[in-house]
């Protein structure tokens, strides 16, 4: 029942002391058998614009990463929480990402079969590996973070007619002068307001449908 669904998610986040940002990352990365809700990766990345931030979802899905077995959705899902934020996220992320790069190097033998035999080691691989070609290749990593930026104004203009003040505050931003380098812009208190207004697209944004990923069992 959605009622005691929600008590214990909140004993849980009592006994462990964790933060919002850190259930919502947990709640991201769980068992179930469909990739995590765009909206949810969306509101993670906007929430890590400073290192703390950042440091508390980084956290958790180190020890995702960490698990083994049939617990492989799990660590999917992890890679999947990465490859958004390696395209949304201010730049630090990106290369912190690439500091723990040996996370991923790992997982690049990882290895499950389910009970019927079927391979699904295969996808936690396969992830892992093009995550790690994306890193490496700075003109590719550049271009999906150019598209991520497009994406993002083009979502803009579901919530706002000034396209350029939603997207100054959107996960992406930077300074004018430097396309994919320099520091994250600054927010003041009303446009960080705005942002938390802004970080729960509408269903009509397209956002809070699951990521199309095949990762059932059957």
């Amino acid at each position: 029942m959605p009622i005691l669904s929600s008590i214990a998610k909140n004993l849980k986040q009592v006994a462990y002391n964790l933060s919002d940002l850190e259930m919502k990352t947990l709640e991201a990365t769980n068992t179930d058998p469909w990739g995590p809700h765009g909206t949810a990766m969306y509101e993670i990345a906007s929430a890590c614009i400073n290192h703390e931030a950042f440091g508390q979802v980084f956290s958790i899905l180190k020890k995702r990463m960490a698990l083994q077995g049939e617990l492989w959705r799990q660590v999917y899902k992890s890679l999947l929480v990465i490859e958004y934020m390696i395209k949304h996220c201010p730049r630090f992320v990106v290369e912190h990402i690439k500091d723990e790069a040996s996370l991923l190097r790992r997982l690049k033998y990882f290895q499950y079969k389910s009970p019927d035999g079927r391979d699904q080691g295969i996808n936690v691989r396969t992830r892992a590996e093009n995550l790690l070609k994306l890193l490496v290749d700075g003109e590719a990593l550049n271009d999906e973070r150019q598209k991520a930026k497009t994406a993002t104004r083009k979502l803009a203009k579901g919530f706002s007619r000034d396209d350029g003040d939603y997207y100054k505050n959107s996960p992406t931003a930077y300074k004018a002068q430097s396309q994919y380098g320099g520091g994250f812009v600054q927010q003041s208190q009303p446009q960080q307001q705005q942002q938390q207004q802004q970080a729960s697209p509408s269903s009509s944004s397209g956002l809070d449908a699951p990521v199309r990923v095949n990762i059932s069992s059957t």
